[in-house]
């Protein structure tokens, strides 16, 4: 199976890493606009999160392999802008979808000491000597 597709792949302007890229906007794009909307909103509720995902899968899948190849790719705006633009347009939907089915109440996050979180005594330390590392680490070879 992976033969049959490289020899497909091999012809890719963009290469693989640039083909990898542009499919992985599929998914990319709708988890970070659930994630975002999640973390600044209490009363979006999970059909938004459903919603979205599936949204932007399928406008992004349209947009790329369907509009793209029909209008020709200098013709097209970019994955990164396509992706761009999606990402506003799924917030936007979420945000619609939450103003119309709010959650009864907002949501809070509770503690359930399920996992102890008692911060590691050597995080500070540890945090200096790595970023002490990455600052010699460019030094040395600039």
């Amino acid at each position: 199976m992976s033969m049959s597709i490289a020899s497909l792949i091999a012809n890719v302007p963009s290469g693989l890493f640039g083909y990898l890229q542009e499919v992985n906007g599929c998914y990319s794009i709708p988890i970070l606009t659930i994630i975002v909307v999640g973390y600044l909103t209490k009363r979006v509720p999970a059909l938004a999160a459903k919603v979205g995902i599936i949204s932007g899968v399928v406008l992004y899948s349209v947009s790329q392999f369907i509009l793209k190849p029909y209008y020709g790719e200098e013709n097209y705006p970019h994955f990164l802008h396509i992706m761009a633009i999606l990402f506003v347009f799924n917030v936007i939907i979420m945000l619609a979808i939450g103003k119309l089915f709010p959650r009864e109440e907002a949501y809070e996050q509770s503690y359930t000491k399920q996992v102890d979180i008692t911060p590691w005594k050597y995080t500070k330390v540890i945090g200096i000597v790595i970023c002490a590392i990455v600052i010699f680490t460019y030094l040395y070879f600039q």
